[in-house]
């Protein structure tokens, strides 16, 4: 895994902790949501990837 620079890593920070991020984890799995998240899908994937390397910057930070 590469580990992400300070300034991304600031920016997935704040992403992990938004409100819309949070929503969109909480409804990802409710059928009826599941087209209203679709644009967002390939984003978060991407970004769930990191996750967790992210989450002990994010602690860090």
């Amino acid at each position: 895994a590469i580990i992400p620079s300070t300034e991304r890593t600031r920016k997935f920070c704040s992403i992990l902790q938004s409100s819309r991020w949070r929503n969109c984890t909480a409804i990802s799995n409710k059928n009826n949501r599941r087209r209203r998240l679709r644009k967002h899908v390939r984003v978060e994937e991407r970004i769930l990837r990191d996750v967790e390397t992210l989450s002990r910057f994010c602690v860090l930070n």
